[in-house]
């Protein structure tokens, strides 16, 4: 598969989920960071976009499914389970992995990877607080009585967000590293 191709059905899965929850409620839920996320690691595979590439794959990797299987898990999140946000939400993570296993990981993705999540959380201010989009409104049901204060919340989301972004950036290199090491061992 070219990166044109995957690009391409990146953006089939996106549409395909998009044009669901268009159907069951208002589109401020499209800046949710996955789909932001999913839209910047498409166009990326389609400008053949490295950093891009990158990016979409960390926050996929250390946030988008880790946190979709977490609210799936708990009920937590309205919408969750639905087979479109599947496919997202599994799909994107693949196709980034394989990509950066093509292209390489860039040194600092992870930066624009949590820059993302503060760009989506920001957006997310501007939409219904009843769809609660990327918890900004409210506390997320599971850990509420840990914080007293949205505020507080907030920094601490982000917090765990960065730790989680660079542990995926670390692994996704260890995994990366061994692979070239294998290859240069086999070529020898």
């Amino acid at each position: 598969m070219s990166q044109k191709v995957a690009g391409v059905s990146l953006l089939l899965v996106f549409a395909i989920h998009a044009y669901a929850d268009m159907r069951s409620g208002p589109l401020g839920e499209i800046v949710w960071g996955c789909y932001l996320a999913t839209f910047v690691l498409a166009g990326s595979l389609l400008a053949s976009f490295r950093f891009g590439i990158g990016v979409g794959y960390l926050f996929h990797a250390a946030i988008g499914l880790p946190g979709y299987l977490a609210d799936t898990a708990t009920g937590a999140t309205a919408g969750t389970g639905a087979p479109a946000s599947w496919l997202l939400h599994v799909y994107a993570p693949i196709v980034g992995g394989w990509a950066i296993a093509r292209v390489g990981l860039p040194r600092r993705a992870w930066i624009g990877a949590w820059a993302l999540l503060l760009v989506a959380q920001i957006l997310a201010l501007f939409t219904d607080p009843k769809q609660n989009v990327n918890l900004v409104h409210q506390v997320w049901e599971p850990i509420a009585p840990l914080f007293s204060s949205i505020w507080l919340y907030r920094f601490a989301n982000l917090l765990v967000a960065g730790a989680f972004i660079l542990t995926a950036n670390a692994l996704t290199r260890v995994v990366l590293d061994r692979r070239t090491r294998r290859a240069a061992a086999a070529a020898e």
